[in-house]
């Protein structure tokens, strides 16, 4: 599942981890930054399954793509999180509805149906706003709010 956070808090984390050498321990990114642990949770879930960030016990340390994605500027940023998305289950499971995979445009219930075979209806609707925040930052998703239908842009 996409965890309920932001591309930019993940960002953010990245940040703080990679000025602090690189690897730091939760709690004290917590502490030291007055993060509630909860939401700093949903940041490093979203790190790790973008492969931007691992943990060791309650060490975060940043991989190398992570770091790459820090030293970039926000186009390549954008490719990188692009590129990572593809690999989430998620998007797998959207990019393999025919219509989704030849850009044409879908509409809400559909996906949520789709994401609905694997998740809980509340957990579909979750993963589908999700999907949409996360894909609109990388450009990979386009959605139309008044139609409620979204086409992938692959």
């Amino acid at each position: 599942m996409i965890p309920d956070t932001g591309i930019s808090k993940i960002v953010g984390l990245l940040q703080i981890v990679d000025s602090n050498g690189g690897r730091m321990d939760l709690d004290e990114i917590s502490k030291a930054y007055l993060v509630e642990l909860g939401s700093l949770l949903l940041a490093v879930q979203g790190a790790q399954s973008l492969g931007l960030a691992s943990v060791d016990g309650s060490k975060v340390r940043i991989t190398p793509l992570g770091k790459s994605l820090l030293r970039s500027d926000m186009a390549k940023r954008k490719r990188i999180i692009k590129k990572q998305l593809g690999d989430l289950h998620v998007f797998k499971v959207v990019l393999s509805h025919p219509a989704a995979s030849s850009g044409e445009r879908v509409h809400k219930r559909h996906i949520t149906s789709i994401l609905a075979k694997y998740y809980s209806k509340k957990d579909a609707e979750k993963q589908f706003r999700k999907l949409v925040e996360w894909g609109r930052y990388a450009q990979l998703v386009v959605y139309d709010a008044d139609t409620e239908e979204v086409k992938i842009v692959i």
